[in-house]
Protein backbone atom coordinates (compact mmCIF):
# COMPACT_ATOMS: atom_id res chain seq x y z
CA UNK A 1 0.00 0.00 0.00
CA UNK A 2 1.23 3.64 -0.78
CA UNK A 3 1.98 5.68 1.52
CA UNK A 4 1.60 10.20 1.35
CA UNK A 5 2.77 13.11 3.00
CA UNK A 6 0.72 16.36 2.13
CA UNK A 7 3.82 19.09 1.63
CA UNK A 8 4.33 22.26 0.51
CA UNK A 9 7.25 21.98 -1.82
CA UNK A 10 9.68 24.78 -3.70
CA UNK A 11 9.03 25.09 -7.36
CA UNK A 12 12.17 24.91 -8.12
CA UNK A 13 12.21 21.11 -6.54
CA UNK A 14 10.06 19.69 -9.45
CA UNK A 15 10.18 18.12 -12.43
CA UNK A 16 7.60 17.94 -15.23
CA UNK A 17 6.85 14.32 -16.12
CA UNK A 18 7.60 13.17 -19.66
CA UNK A 19 4.24 11.11 -19.83
CA UNK A 20 2.01 13.93 -18.40
CA UNK A 21 -0.45 16.10 -20.41
CA UNK A 22 1.96 18.65 -22.33
CA UNK A 23 -0.70 20.80 -24.16
CA UNK A 24 -2.22 23.89 -22.86
CA UNK A 25 -4.17 27.07 -24.34
CA UNK A 26 -2.73 30.73 -23.16
CA UNK A 27 -6.14 31.75 -22.23
CA UNK A 28 -6.97 28.34 -20.34
CA UNK A 29 -3.16 29.01 -18.55
CA UNK A 30 -4.13 32.34 -17.23
CA UNK A 31 -7.72 31.92 -16.12
CA UNK A 32 -5.63 29.44 -13.68
CA UNK A 33 -2.71 31.73 -12.90
CA UNK A 34 -5.87 34.47 -11.85
CA UNK A 35 -7.90 32.01 -9.71
CA UNK A 36 -4.10 31.05 -7.91
CA UNK A 37 -3.00 33.73 -7.63
CA UNK A 38 -6.38 35.01 -5.92
CA UNK A 39 -7.52 31.73 -4.19
CA UNK A 40 -4.08 29.75 -3.92
CA UNK A 41 -4.19 26.05 -5.15
CA UNK A 42 -7.23 24.68 -3.73
CA UNK A 43 -6.14 21.30 -4.60
CA UNK A 44 -2.80 19.61 -4.08
CA UNK A 45 -1.20 18.42 -6.79
CA UNK A 46 0.78 14.49 -6.39
CA UNK A 47 3.88 14.24 -7.03
CA UNK A 48 6.46 11.07 -6.15
CA UNK A 49 10.00 11.31 -5.24
CA UNK A 50 12.69 10.93 -7.75
CA UNK A 51 13.99 7.66 -6.15
CA UNK A 52 11.08 5.80 -7.59
CA UNK A 53 11.37 6.58 -11.31
CA UNK A 54 13.03 3.26 -13.06
CA UNK A 55 13.87 4.29 -16.01
CA UNK A 56 17.18 4.69 -15.77
CA UNK A 57 18.10 7.57 -18.06
CA UNK A 58 14.92 9.80 -16.84
CA UNK A 59 16.29 9.45 -13.15
CA UNK A 60 19.20 10.54 -13.93
CA UNK A 61 18.47 13.73 -16.05
CA UNK A 62 15.95 14.93 -13.14
CA UNK A 63 18.51 14.51 -10.17
CA UNK A 64 20.95 16.53 -13.01
CA UNK A 65 18.73 19.19 -12.65
CA UNK A 66 18.01 19.39 -8.71
CA UNK A 67 14.86 18.35 -8.52
CA UNK A 68 13.64 15.96 -5.89
CA UNK A 69 9.99 15.21 -7.13
CA UNK A 70 8.34 14.77 -10.51
CA UNK A 71 4.91 15.65 -11.02
CA UNK A 72 2.22 12.87 -11.47
CA UNK A 73 -1.21 14.75 -11.49
CA UNK A 74 -1.52 18.55 -11.33
CA UNK A 75 0.65 19.87 -14.35
CA UNK A 76 -1.63 22.46 -15.22
CA UNK A 77 -1.57 23.68 -11.42
CA UNK A 78 2.51 23.79 -11.37
CA UNK A 79 2.48 25.99 -14.27
CA UNK A 80 -0.67 28.56 -13.35
CA UNK A 81 1.46 28.84 -10.05
CA UNK A 82 4.68 29.73 -11.99
CA UNK A 83 2.67 32.06 -13.92
CA UNK A 84 1.57 33.91 -10.36
CA UNK A 85 4.78 34.09 -9.11
CA UNK A 86 4.32 31.60 -6.50
CA UNK A 87 7.25 29.83 -5.06
CA UNK A 88 6.00 26.78 -3.37
CA UNK A 89 2.95 24.65 -3.93
CA UNK A 90 0.84 22.22 -1.82
CA UNK A 91 1.73 18.55 -2.92
CA UNK A 92 0.64 15.19 -2.12
CA UNK A 93 3.62 13.17 -2.28
CA UNK A 94 3.35 9.29 -3.33
CA UNK A 95 5.91 6.99 -3.79
CA UNK A 96 4.69 5.03 -7.09
CA UNK A 97 6.84 3.32 -9.84
CA UNK A 98 6.83 3.86 -13.53
CA UNK A 99 3.77 1.44 -14.48
CA UNK A 100 1.83 3.11 -11.23
CA UNK A 101 2.32 6.69 -12.23
CA UNK A 102 1.52 6.57 -15.73
CA UNK A 103 -1.67 4.47 -14.70
CA UNK A 104 -3.13 7.28 -12.83
CA UNK A 105 -2.32 9.99 -15.04
CA UNK A 106 -4.13 8.01 -18.12
CA UNK A 107 -7.15 7.89 -15.42
CA UNK A 108 -7.36 11.58 -14.80
CA UNK A 109 -6.92 12.25 -17.98
CA UNK A 110 -9.62 10.13 -19.44
CA UNK A 111 -12.02 11.74 -16.82
CA UNK A 112 -11.24 15.05 -18.26
CA UNK A 113 -13.50 16.95 -20.67
CA UNK A 114 -11.35 18.20 -23.13
CA UNK A 115 -8.03 15.32 -23.05
CA UNK A 116 -5.48 15.97 -26.29
CA UNK A 117 -5.92 12.94 -28.16
CA UNK A 118 -2.25 12.66 -29.08
CA UNK A 119 -1.14 12.99 -25.57
CA UNK A 120 -3.84 10.42 -24.78
CA UNK A 121 -2.41 7.96 -27.74
CA UNK A 122 1.48 8.35 -25.89
CA UNK A 123 -0.33 7.41 -22.64
CA UNK A 124 -2.11 4.38 -23.60
CA UNK A 125 0.77 3.17 -25.85
CA UNK A 126 2.86 3.62 -22.98
CA UNK A 127 1.35 1.30 -20.62
CA UNK A 128 0.53 -1.83 -23.38
CA UNK A 129 4.24 -1.60 -24.11
CA UNK A 130 5.26 -1.93 -21.34
CA UNK A 131 3.93 -5.25 -20.75
CA UNK A 132 2.55 -4.57 -17.22
CA UNK A 133 -1.28 -3.57 -18.57
CA UNK A 134 -3.70 -5.77 -21.23
CA UNK A 135 -5.82 -3.64 -23.39
CA UNK A 136 -8.28 -5.38 -21.49
CA UNK A 137 -7.53 -3.86 -18.40
CA UNK A 138 -6.45 -0.23 -19.42
CA UNK A 139 -10.07 -0.68 -20.56
CA UNK A 140 -11.38 -1.60 -17.47
CA UNK A 141 -9.57 0.81 -15.95
CA UNK A 142 -10.79 4.11 -17.61
CA UNK A 143 -14.17 2.99 -18.84
CA UNK A 144 -13.27 2.82 -22.52
CA UNK A 145 -13.37 0.10 -25.81
CA UNK A 146 -11.43 -1.81 -26.89
CA UNK A 147 -11.70 0.52 -29.75
CA UNK A 148 -11.37 3.78 -28.64
CA UNK A 149 -8.17 2.95 -27.37
CA UNK A 150 -6.94 1.17 -30.98
CA UNK A 151 -8.08 3.76 -32.61
CA UNK A 152 -6.11 6.61 -29.86
CA UNK A 153 -2.99 4.49 -30.14
CA UNK A 154 -3.09 5.25 -33.97
CA UNK A 155 -2.54 8.58 -34.16
CA UNK A 156 0.56 8.35 -33.11
CA UNK A 157 1.10 6.81 -36.89
CA UNK A 158 0.02 10.42 -37.97
CA UNK A 159 2.59 12.40 -40.10
CA UNK A 160 3.93 15.49 -38.75
CA UNK A 161 2.17 17.29 -40.33
CA UNK A 162 -1.19 15.39 -39.08
CA UNK A 163 0.12 15.81 -35.58
CA UNK A 164 0.80 19.74 -35.67
CA UNK A 165 -2.80 20.17 -37.32
CA UNK A 166 -4.37 18.20 -34.92
CA UNK A 167 -2.51 19.66 -31.68
CA UNK A 168 -3.85 23.46 -33.65
CA UNK A 169 -7.56 22.62 -33.90
CA UNK A 170 -6.76 22.55 -37.78
CA UNK A 171 -7.51 18.86 -38.25
CA UNK A 172 -10.96 17.42 -36.94
CA UNK A 173 -10.44 14.11 -34.73
CA UNK A 174 -12.51 12.04 -37.05
CA UNK A 175 -10.77 13.45 -40.19
CA UNK A 176 -7.34 12.45 -37.92
CA UNK A 177 -8.45 8.89 -36.96
CA UNK A 178 -9.24 8.20 -40.85
CA UNK A 179 -5.31 9.48 -42.16
CA UNK A 180 -4.09 7.53 -38.97
CA UNK A 181 -5.41 4.16 -40.43
CA UNK A 182 -3.35 4.63 -43.62
CA UNK A 183 -0.59 2.56 -43.54
CA UNK A 184 1.83 3.71 -46.03
CA UNK A 185 3.24 6.77 -44.57
CA UNK A 186 3.17 7.92 -48.43
CA UNK A 187 -0.33 7.68 -48.69
CA UNK A 188 -0.49 9.13 -45.15
CA UNK A 189 1.11 12.64 -46.04
CA UNK A 190 -1.09 12.44 -49.52
CA UNK A 191 -3.64 12.38 -47.80
CA UNK A 192 -2.70 15.23 -45.12
CA UNK A 193 -2.00 17.63 -48.03
CA UNK A 194 -5.21 16.61 -49.20
CA UNK A 195 -7.34 17.06 -46.69
CA UNK A 196 -5.30 20.30 -45.19
CA UNK A 197 -5.62 21.91 -48.54
CA UNK A 198 -9.63 21.72 -48.62
CA UNK A 199 -11.65 21.98 -51.88
CA UNK A 200 -10.94 24.52 -55.02
CA UNK A 201 -11.73 27.22 -52.92
CA UNK A 202 -9.42 26.74 -49.76
CA UNK A 203 -12.65 25.71 -47.54
CA UNK A 204 -12.24 22.91 -45.02
CA UNK A 205 -13.69 19.54 -46.15
CA UNK A 206 -16.04 18.33 -44.22
CA UNK A 207 -15.79 14.77 -42.14
CA UNK A 208 -18.16 13.30 -44.57
CA UNK A 209 -16.17 14.13 -47.41
CA UNK A 210 -12.86 14.03 -45.99
CA UNK A 211 -13.92 10.03 -45.52
CA UNK A 212 -15.02 9.97 -49.01
CA UNK A 213 -11.53 11.39 -50.43
CA UNK A 214 -9.59 8.67 -47.84
CA UNK A 215 -12.19 5.47 -48.99
CA UNK A 216 -11.95 6.44 -52.54
CA UNK A 217 -8.29 7.65 -53.19
CA UNK A 218 -6.76 5.43 -50.24
CA UNK A 219 -8.86 2.27 -50.27
CA UNK A 220 -9.13 -0.02 -52.73
CA UNK A 221 -11.62 -2.87 -52.72
CA UNK A 222 -10.01 -6.14 -53.16
CA UNK A 223 -12.83 -7.90 -55.45
CA UNK A 224 -11.75 -5.95 -58.20
CA UNK A 225 -8.66 -6.82 -57.92
CA UNK A 226 -6.92 -7.46 -61.32
CA UNK A 227 -4.61 -9.99 -59.65
CA UNK A 228 -4.44 -13.19 -57.78
CA UNK A 229 -4.72 -12.12 -53.78
CA UNK A 230 -3.45 -15.91 -53.00
CA UNK A 231 -0.54 -15.48 -55.32
CA UNK A 232 2.41 -15.24 -53.05
CA UNK A 233 4.92 -15.06 -56.05
CA UNK A 234 3.44 -12.37 -57.34
CA UNK A 235 4.85 -9.47 -55.25
CA UNK A 236 7.10 -11.47 -52.59
CA UNK A 237 7.61 -9.25 -49.66
CA UNK A 238 3.99 -8.20 -49.56
CA UNK A 239 2.51 -11.82 -49.37
CA UNK A 240 -1.05 -12.42 -49.77
CA UNK A 241 -3.58 -10.32 -49.19
CA UNK A 242 -6.19 -12.77 -47.01
CA UNK A 243 -3.42 -12.29 -44.15
CA UNK A 244 -2.09 -8.68 -44.50
CA UNK A 245 -2.35 -6.95 -41.26
CA UNK A 246 -3.29 -3.82 -44.08
CA UNK A 247 -6.66 -5.29 -45.00
CA UNK A 248 -9.47 -4.15 -43.32
CA UNK A 249 -10.88 -7.35 -41.97
CA UNK A 250 -8.00 -8.10 -40.13
CA UNK A 251 -8.04 -5.25 -38.19
CA UNK A 252 -11.52 -4.75 -37.68
CA UNK A 253 -11.01 -2.76 -34.59
CA UNK A 254 -9.51 -0.39 -36.27
CA UNK A 255 -11.72 -0.22 -38.95
CA UNK A 256 -15.56 -0.77 -37.65
CA UNK A 257 -16.78 2.36 -39.41
CA UNK A 258 -15.60 0.85 -43.11
CA UNK A 259 -18.35 -1.62 -43.06
CA UNK A 260 -16.27 -3.67 -45.60
CA UNK A 261 -14.03 -6.66 -44.49
CA UNK A 262 -11.74 -6.79 -48.34
CA UNK A 263 -10.51 -3.90 -48.42
CA UNK A 264 -6.82 -2.75 -49.26
CA UNK A 265 -5.92 0.23 -46.96
CA UNK A 266 -2.33 0.49 -49.26
CA UNK A 267 -2.71 1.58 -53.08
CA UNK A 268 0.82 1.51 -53.10
CA UNK A 269 1.27 -2.01 -52.88
CA UNK A 270 -2.11 -2.88 -54.66
CA UNK A 271 -0.45 -0.82 -57.59
CA UNK A 272 2.14 -3.12 -57.36
CA UNK A 273 0.79 -6.11 -57.18
CA UNK A 274 -1.37 -4.48 -60.39
CA UNK A 275 1.79 -3.81 -62.25
CA UNK A 276 3.31 -7.28 -61.47
CA UNK A 277 0.56 -8.91 -62.83
CA UNK A 278 0.30 -6.49 -65.90
CA UNK A 279 3.65 -7.53 -66.29
CA UNK A 280 2.97 -11.31 -66.55
CA UNK A 281 0.27 -10.40 -68.61
CA UNK A 282 2.17 -8.82 -71.37
CA UNK A 283 5.23 -11.22 -71.36
CA UNK A 284 2.32 -14.12 -72.23
CA UNK A 285 0.70 -12.02 -74.87
CA UNK A 286 4.07 -11.47 -76.76
CA UNK A 287 4.87 -15.24 -75.86
CA UNK A 288 1.20 -16.23 -77.38
CA UNK A 289 2.24 -14.33 -80.42
CA UNK A 290 0.10 -11.16 -80.34
CA UNK A 291 1.29 -8.05 -80.90
CA UNK A 292 1.98 -5.34 -77.90
CA UNK A 293 1.34 -1.62 -79.40
CA UNK A 294 3.85 0.72 -77.76
CA UNK A 295 2.83 3.72 -75.54
CA UNK A 296 2.19 6.50 -78.21
CA UNK A 297 -0.58 3.90 -80.19
CA UNK A 298 -2.47 2.74 -77.34
CA UNK A 299 -2.85 6.35 -75.96
CA UNK A 300 -4.16 7.44 -79.51
CA UNK A 301 -6.58 4.49 -78.68
CA UNK A 302 -7.68 4.73 -75.32
CA UNK A 303 -7.03 8.90 -75.04
CA UNK A 304 -9.31 8.68 -72.27
CA UNK A 305 -9.07 8.88 -68.27
CA UNK A 306 -12.24 6.01 -68.08
CA UNK A 307 -10.09 3.42 -70.56
CA UNK A 308 -12.84 3.99 -73.40
CA UNK A 309 -11.93 3.13 -76.79
CA UNK A 310 -11.52 6.16 -79.06
CA UNK A 311 -14.65 6.33 -81.48
CA UNK A 312 -13.40 6.56 -84.47
CA UNK A 313 -10.54 3.21 -83.73
CA UNK A 314 -10.09 0.70 -86.41
CA UNK A 315 -10.04 -2.00 -83.62
CA UNK A 316 -12.80 -3.18 -81.11
CA UNK A 317 -12.44 -4.56 -77.99
CA UNK A 318 -12.83 -9.08 -77.91
CA UNK A 319 -14.50 -8.28 -74.59
CA UNK A 320 -17.03 -6.73 -76.13
CA UNK A 321 -20.73 -8.14 -77.38
CA UNK A 322 -20.48 -9.25 -80.92
CA UNK A 323 -23.05 -6.80 -82.57
CA UNK A 324 -24.31 -9.75 -84.62
CA UNK A 325 -24.55 -12.21 -82.00
CA UNK A 326 -25.36 -9.96 -78.73
CA UNK A 327 -25.28 -13.24 -76.50
CA UNK A 328 -21.61 -13.90 -77.22
CA UNK A 329 -18.27 -11.75 -76.66
CA UNK A 330 -15.90 -11.25 -79.71
CA UNK A 331 -13.82 -13.47 -78.64
CA UNK A 332 -15.97 -16.12 -78.59
CA UNK A 333 -17.14 -15.34 -81.81
CA UNK A 334 -12.98 -15.48 -83.57
CA UNK A 335 -12.41 -18.85 -81.37
CA UNK A 336 -14.84 -20.51 -84.01
CA UNK A 337 -12.68 -19.78 -86.79
CA UNK A 338 -10.01 -22.18 -87.54
CA UNK A 339 -6.95 -21.02 -86.08
CA UNK A 340 -5.00 -20.04 -89.34
CA UNK A 341 -8.04 -17.36 -90.10
CA UNK A 342 -8.28 -15.75 -86.80
CA UNK A 343 -7.95 -12.22 -86.95
CA UNK A 344 -4.35 -10.87 -85.35
CA UNK A 345 -5.02 -10.08 -82.07
CA UNK A 346 -3.20 -6.59 -80.75
CA UNK A 347 -2.89 -5.60 -77.08
CA UNK A 348 -2.91 -1.85 -75.83
CA UNK A 349 -3.15 -0.01 -72.45
CA UNK A 350 -5.29 2.68 -71.28
CA UNK A 351 -4.45 5.46 -69.36
CA UNK A 352 -5.18 3.67 -65.85
CA UNK A 353 -2.46 0.47 -67.07
CA UNK A 354 -5.77 -1.58 -67.40
CA UNK A 355 -4.74 -4.13 -70.28
CA UNK A 356 -7.17 -4.23 -73.43
CA UNK A 357 -6.98 -7.13 -76.17
CA UNK A 358 -8.56 -5.69 -80.13
CA UNK A 359 -9.02 -7.08 -83.42
CA UNK A 360 -9.26 -4.62 -86.46
CA UNK A 361 -12.50 -3.60 -87.65
CA UNK A 362 -12.49 -4.51 -90.91
CA UNK A 363 -11.00 -8.70 -89.70
CA UNK A 364 -13.86 -8.55 -87.38
CA UNK A 365 -16.60 -7.62 -90.24
CA UNK A 366 -14.76 -10.36 -92.54
CA UNK A 367 -14.92 -12.86 -89.42
CA UNK A 368 -18.74 -12.04 -88.64
CA UNK A 369 -19.24 -12.46 -92.83
CA UNK A 370 -17.34 -16.18 -92.77
CA UNK A 371 -19.57 -17.50 -90.53
CA UNK A 372 -22.69 -16.35 -91.73
CA UNK A 373 -23.64 -13.66 -88.75
CA UNK A 374 -24.04 -10.95 -91.20
CA UNK A 375 -24.47 -9.35 -94.50
CA UNK A 376 -21.72 -7.57 -96.42
CA UNK A 377 -23.58 -4.49 -96.40
CA UNK A 378 -23.63 -4.62 -92.63
CA UNK A 379 -20.12 -5.18 -91.85
CA UNK A 380 -19.21 -2.13 -93.71
CA UNK A 381 -17.83 1.34 -91.71
CA UNK A 382 -18.37 1.28 -87.93
CA UNK A 383 -19.52 -1.83 -86.19
CA UNK A 384 -20.93 -0.27 -82.92
CA UNK A 385 -24.73 -1.74 -82.45
CA UNK A 386 -26.32 1.52 -83.10
CA UNK A 387 -24.36 2.42 -86.08
CA UNK A 388 -25.58 -1.33 -87.47
CA UNK A 389 -29.09 -0.76 -86.23
CA UNK A 390 -29.56 2.23 -87.69
CA UNK A 391 -28.23 0.46 -91.26
CA UNK A 392 -30.30 -2.09 -90.74
CA UNK A 393 -33.43 0.25 -90.12
CA UNK A 394 -32.52 2.35 -93.17
CA UNK A 395 -32.50 -0.89 -95.35
CA UNK A 396 -35.29 -2.13 -94.01
CA UNK A 397 -37.22 0.83 -94.79
CA UNK A 398 -35.46 1.27 -97.91
CA UNK A 399 -36.58 -1.94 -98.80
CA UNK A 400 -40.47 -1.31 -97.44
CA UNK A 401 -40.62 1.26 -99.98
CA UNK A 402 -39.46 -0.61 -102.86
CA UNK A 403 -41.74 -3.17 -102.12
CA UNK A 404 -44.69 -0.97 -102.08
CA UNK A 405 -43.68 1.10 -105.21
CA UNK A 406 -43.64 -2.11 -106.80
CA UNK A 407 -47.33 -3.34 -105.50
CA UNK A 408 -48.61 -0.08 -106.54
CA UNK A 409 -47.09 -0.43 -110.33
CA UNK A 410 -48.90 -3.79 -109.80
CA UNK A 411 -52.51 -2.51 -108.74
CA UNK A 412 -52.53 -0.09 -111.69
CA UNK A 413 -51.56 -2.28 -113.98
CA UNK A 414 -54.48 -4.18 -112.81
CA UNK A 415 -57.05 -1.29 -112.78
CA UNK A 416 -56.69 -0.12 -116.19
CA UNK A 417 -56.79 -4.03 -117.21
CA UNK A 418 -60.28 -4.03 -115.52
CA UNK A 419 -60.83 -0.75 -116.88
CA UNK A 420 -60.40 -1.79 -120.38
CA UNK A 421 -62.77 -5.00 -119.83
CA UNK A 422 -65.68 -3.21 -117.85
CA UNK A 423 -68.48 -3.27 -119.22
CA UNK A 424 -70.24 -0.04 -117.65
CA UNK A 425 -67.01 1.54 -118.20
CA UNK A 426 -67.73 4.71 -117.20
CA UNK A 427 -69.06 3.95 -113.81
CA UNK A 428 -66.62 1.86 -112.30
CA UNK A 429 -63.96 5.44 -113.27
CA UNK A 430 -66.89 7.52 -111.92
CA UNK A 431 -66.21 5.74 -108.52
CA UNK A 432 -62.94 5.45 -108.74
CA UNK A 433 -62.26 9.31 -109.20
CA UNK A 434 -64.69 9.72 -106.29
CA UNK A 435 -62.48 7.60 -104.04
CA UNK A 436 -59.06 9.17 -105.40
CA UNK A 437 -60.48 13.13 -105.30
CA UNK A 438 -62.49 12.39 -101.38
CA UNK A 439 -58.88 10.82 -100.08
CA UNK A 440 -56.69 13.92 -101.41
CA UNK A 441 -58.67 16.36 -100.18
CA UNK A 442 -57.65 18.63 -97.44
CA UNK A 443 -59.67 19.70 -94.82
CA UNK A 444 -60.14 23.33 -96.68
CA UNK A 445 -61.16 21.72 -99.49
CA UNK A 446 -63.73 19.43 -97.22
CA UNK A 447 -65.10 22.57 -96.03
CA UNK A 448 -65.80 24.68 -99.12
CA UNK A 449 -67.74 21.38 -100.81
CA UNK A 450 -69.51 20.83 -98.10
CA UNK A 451 -70.73 24.15 -97.47
CA UNK A 452 -71.96 24.13 -101.57
CA UNK A 453 -73.66 20.81 -100.48
CA UNK A 454 -75.77 22.69 -97.84
CA UNK A 455 -73.19 22.74 -94.70
CA UNK A 456 -74.03 25.99 -93.33
CA UNK A 457 -72.92 26.17 -89.98
CA UNK A 458 -69.69 24.72 -89.26
CA UNK A 459 -69.14 23.81 -85.43
CA UNK A 460 -66.30 21.20 -85.22
CA UNK A 461 -64.14 20.03 -87.77
CA UNK A 462 -65.08 16.22 -87.16
CA UNK A 463 -68.51 18.07 -88.20
CA UNK A 464 -67.39 19.18 -91.43
CA UNK A 465 -65.56 16.35 -92.41
CA UNK A 466 -68.30 14.01 -91.26
CA UNK A 467 -71.11 15.93 -93.97
CA UNK A 468 -68.03 15.52 -96.52
CA UNK A 469 -67.73 11.93 -96.58
CA UNK A 470 -71.74 11.38 -96.05
CA UNK A 471 -72.24 13.75 -99.24
CA UNK A 472 -69.53 11.88 -101.04
CA UNK A 473 -71.89 8.55 -100.57
CA UNK A 474 -74.53 9.96 -101.69
CA UNK A 475 -73.47 10.81 -104.86
CA UNK A 476 -72.12 7.37 -105.47
CA UNK A 477 -75.07 7.80 -108.31
CA UNK A 478 -73.58 10.80 -109.79
CA UNK A 479 -70.15 10.64 -108.68
CA UNK A 480 -68.26 12.40 -111.46
CA UNK A 481 -69.69 16.16 -110.49
CA UNK A 482 -68.89 15.43 -106.38
CA UNK A 483 -65.51 14.54 -107.35
CA UNK A 484 -64.99 17.30 -110.06
CA UNK A 485 -65.68 20.34 -107.50
CA UNK A 486 -63.89 18.34 -105.18
CA UNK A 487 -60.79 18.58 -107.35
CA UNK A 488 -61.28 21.67 -108.57
CA UNK A 489 -61.49 23.08 -104.95
CA UNK A 490 -58.30 20.96 -104.05
CA UNK A 491 -56.14 22.61 -106.75
CA UNK A 492 -57.40 26.34 -106.13
CA UNK A 493 -56.77 26.88 -102.66
CA UNK A 494 -53.52 28.75 -101.57
CA UNK A 495 -53.59 30.91 -103.98
CA UNK A 496 -52.32 34.13 -104.17
CA UNK A 497 -51.33 35.45 -107.54
CA UNK A 498 -54.44 35.11 -109.80
CA UNK A 499 -56.66 32.07 -110.55
CA UNK A 500 -55.28 28.78 -110.22
CA UNK A 501 -54.39 27.00 -113.91
CA UNK A 502 -56.63 23.97 -112.61
CA UNK A 503 -59.32 26.64 -113.23
CA UNK A 504 -58.49 28.36 -116.12
CA UNK A 505 -57.74 24.74 -118.11
CA UNK A 506 -61.44 23.94 -116.79
CA UNK A 507 -62.68 26.84 -118.85
CA UNK A 508 -60.93 26.38 -121.76
CA UNK A 509 -61.93 22.45 -122.11
CA UNK A 510 -65.60 23.20 -121.21
CA UNK A 511 -65.67 26.81 -123.34
CA UNK A 512 -66.49 28.79 -120.60
CA UNK A 513 -66.43 32.73 -120.74
CA UNK A 514 -63.72 33.50 -118.36
CA UNK A 515 -63.34 37.42 -118.21
CA UNK A 516 -66.91 37.19 -117.50
CA UNK A 517 -66.37 34.97 -114.42
CA UNK A 518 -64.10 37.33 -113.01
CA UNK A 519 -66.38 40.35 -114.18
CA UNK A 520 -69.02 38.75 -112.01
CA UNK A 521 -66.54 38.03 -109.23
CA UNK A 522 -65.72 41.67 -108.59
CA UNK A 523 -69.46 42.24 -108.07
CA UNK A 524 -70.58 41.93 -104.69
CA UNK A 525 -73.28 39.36 -103.64
CA UNK A 526 -76.68 40.14 -103.65
CA UNK A 527 -78.21 39.66 -99.65
CA UNK A 528 -80.30 36.54 -99.93
CA UNK A 529 -83.92 36.64 -98.02
CA UNK A 530 -83.89 35.23 -95.00
CA UNK A 531 -86.95 33.20 -94.15
CA UNK A 532 -88.20 33.48 -90.85
CA UNK A 533 -87.94 30.64 -88.30
CA UNK A 534 -90.87 28.95 -87.08
CA UNK A 535 -89.44 28.92 -83.17
CA UNK A 536 -90.27 32.37 -80.87
CA UNK A 537 -87.60 34.80 -81.00
CA UNK A 538 -84.97 34.92 -79.22
CA UNK A 539 -84.50 37.17 -76.29
CA UNK A 540 -81.26 39.01 -75.31
CA UNK A 541 -80.14 42.35 -73.05
CA UNK A 542 -79.08 45.72 -75.08
CA UNK A 543 -75.77 46.19 -72.83
CA UNK A 544 -76.05 49.87 -73.62
CA UNK A 545 -80.02 49.67 -72.39
CA UNK A 546 -80.12 47.00 -69.99
CA UNK A 547 -83.55 46.65 -71.69
CA UNK A 548 -84.73 43.34 -72.73
CA UNK A 549 -84.90 43.56 -76.98
CA UNK A 550 -86.00 40.74 -79.57
CA UNK A 551 -84.36 39.66 -82.58
CA UNK A 552 -86.39 40.18 -85.59
CA UNK A 553 -85.22 38.16 -89.08
CA UNK A 554 -84.40 41.30 -91.10
CA UNK A 555 -86.94 41.29 -94.22
CA UNK A 556 -85.82 42.31 -97.47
Amino acid sequence: MNTETVLNLPLTELIRSATNRKTFTPQAMQEISDSIREKGVLQPIVVRPIESIEDEPTRAAAMAAGAKYEIVMGERRYRGSKLAGKTDIKAVVRAMNDHDALMVQVIENAQREDPQPIEEAEQYNGLLTSGKATIEELAAKIGKTRTFIYQRISLLRLPDKAKTALRAGKLALPVALLIARIPNPAVAEYATSRILKGDCHGNPFSNHEAHRIILQECMTQLKDAPFDAKDKTLVPQAGVCASCPKRTGNEKELFADVGRADVCTDPICFRMKRDATRSRLLDKAKADGKRVLSPGESAKLYPYQHGQLEYNAPYIELSKPCTFAPKKTWAQVIAKLPKDERPEIVVALDKSGEIHELIGRKEAGEAARTLNLAQPSETRGDLSPSAIAQRKQMRDSREKHERTIRAVDLVITAVLEKQSKAKDEGKMFSRLLLMLATKSAHFDTARRVAKRFGFTTPKKDGDVRAFYNKKAKEAATHPLAFALVSLLWENSLFVDNGLPSAITEACKIYGIDLKKIEAAAKEKPEIAEVQESPEPPVKVVNRLTQKPRQLVPAKK
